[in-house]
């Protein structure tokens, strides 16, 4: 299955592809985002990728699951029409496995690393987008270990904000603050809130 998408039918093929890996990630224990969730963070990957067009863009996804968010990512980006390439991190090996398998389906350029979050991090030097879905208690560690990595113009978006969480508090108020222009897309997930921040300078 090809991500691009042409006519109604194959655009039904897809909606039907993505609602059976959602409901998939549960067997594995990846719980994921949901679809209002998804359609934000496709819009905001859409516009990334098209903002550095002319450019090999990196768009990752710390926290991937079984492919539900990443396929989104990469939908994003084949529908750009933009050359890049996306990074899907998980740290759980079954999980990873069937990831890998999701993603040789569609016709894409991706990585898998099946490691945690914060040891990738430190080998990837240059991102356009990350989406932050990783463990609550590393989002800020996480986020200390990318920033500079983030090109000027890229775009960090962080799932659960709205959960009750130090590590969450201290990266959302980071993000507040110079060079970062965020803001928050008031998500109905139990938990949810989608931050969405651009870096500046």
């Amino acid at each position: 299955m090809l991500l691009v998408v042409h006519t109604v039918y194959e655009s039904r093929v897809f909606c039907k592809f993505v609602e059976k890996l959602r409901e998939e990630s549960s067997v594995y224990g990846a719980y994921s985002i949901s679809f209002e969730d998804a359609f934000t963070l496709y819009t905001v990957a859409y516009m990334t990728a098209l903002r550095f067009n002319g450019e090999r863009v990196v768009l990752v996804d710390a926290g991937a699951g079984i492919g539900f968010s990443t396929i989104w990512i990469a939908k994003a980006l084949v529908d750009s029409g933009v050359l890049g390439e996306v990074i899907a991190i998980e740290r759980d090996w079954r999980r990873g496995r069937r990831l890998k398998e999701v993603l040789n389906s569609l016709g894409i350029r991706y990585r898998v690393e099946i490691d945690d979050a914060l040891n990738v991090a430190k080998n990837i030097p240059r991102i356009h987008l990350v989406f932050i879905d990783i463990d609550k208690e590393q989002y800020y560690d996480f986020y200390k270990l990318i920033e500079e990595r983030v090109v000027i113009g890229g775009a960090i978006v962080v799932h659960n904000v709205f959960m009750y969480h130090s590590s969450i508090r201290s990266l959302v108020e980071a993000l507040s603050k110079y060079p970062w222009k965020s803001t928050i897309v008031p998500t109905r997930m139990p938990g949810g809130g989608m931050l969405i921040s651009i870096k500046t300078q």
